[in-house]
């Protein structure tokens, strides 16, 4: 399900988590974003305060429950653990279906980055600090 594109009023705050998933043969981190009533969640091969510049390619994932933003433990149908890396708020300045820019206030994700859709099937993500 992808998120709608209804703009959001630039530097509107919002709340986020990275949650660090951990499977038995893969662990990820999935970077979590309110939008509206659900998370719009991106699945990031590593943390993502680590992107820097050259960015990093995510795969956007469906929208997760809010009840993510504090939850932490085995995740239903045997699909692992998750554990909070980091949480905080962040600025939503663009918001749109092919990018979305953003300053995390996080105690690991701080600054401004941007998410960038790099193929039209809407999964591939690129996150960048900028």
């Amino acid at each position: 399900m992808s998120t709608p594109s209804t703009p959001t009023r630039p530097g509107k705050k919002k709340r986020f988590v990275v949650l660090r998933h951990v499977l038995p043969n893969d662990t990820h981190f999935d970077l979590m974003i309110e939008a509206g009533e659900r998370l719009a969640t991106w699945r990031c091969p590593n943390e993502p305060e680590t992107a820097g510049g050259d960015g990093m390619h995510c795969r956007k994932i469906g929208e997760h429950r809010q009840i993510y933003l504090d939850y932490e433990g085995p995740v239903s149908g045997h699909r692992g653990n998750v554990y909070r890396h980091d949480r905080g708020s962040c600025s939503i300045e663009v918001q749109n279906d092919d990018a979305w820019e953003l300053t995390f206030h996080g105690r690991r994700l701080k600054g401004r980055y941007a998410l960038t859709r790099l193929d039209p099937d809407r999964q591939s993500w690129s996150l960048r600090e900028v």
